[in-house]
């Protein structure tokens, strides 16, 4: 979608939007981050900007909020509780946050939210769920918000050679651009 210059999305607005660039964490996280022109945007209609609390103490009970857009179906909302706190293998320094909050295709990259009485604050970024069919219960999985601030992000322009030399560099493969 990113070579091709078609769009990225439609806000709430009408207004039809392309990223200009994107950016991939340099490390351990599968995360990408978009860039689009919010000239003509309105925040609080089109869009709203999220910040992690550091000093919110998330916790196994607390109820949460998965958005995306699962199979194409915008502004999903699914809830559920914390399960649990997990780390992640080998002492890699990133923590996920398990919950029975549905994480289905399409709602990666979505926000977390952590519900505190009427009030609903950014926690992580749903990354994955393991289906019953996986040999599970429904395990989901979000990145903690704090991560996204803590990491290192490789800005390319959004087009073809942009994304040859992601393939490139983080993939170590050959590519030519046509």
């Amino acid at each position: 979608m990113l070579c091709r210059n078609t769009a990225l999305g439609i806000f709430p607005s009408g207004q039809h939007r392309t990223a200009e660039r994107f950016a991939l964490e340099t490390g351990l996280l599968d995360l990408c981050l978009l860039e689009v022109d919010a000239t003509g945007l309105a925040e609080g209609r089109d869009y709203v900007t999220l910040r992690d609390d550091p000093s919110l103490r998330l916790q196994p009970g607390d109820r949460v909020v998965a958005v995306g857009s699962p199979f194409g179906l915008t502004g999903t909302q699914t809830f559920g509780h914390v399960s649990a706190l997990r780390s992640t293998p080998e002492g890699r320094g990133l923590e996920l946050i398990q919950t029975d909050a549905a994480v289905n295709h399409g709602n990666s990259g979505g926000p977390l939210l952590l519900a505190r009485g009427e009030r609903f604050t950014w926690v992580g970024v749903n990354t994955f769920g393991l289906m019953p069919g996986d040999g599970s219960a429904g395990l989901n999985f979000s990145i903690r918000a704090r991560h996204v601030d803590e990491r290192n992000f490789e800005w390319r322009k959004a087009d073809k050679w942009g994304a040859a030399e992601v393939i490139r560099t983080s993939y170590r493969r050959d590519t030519t651009v046509q």
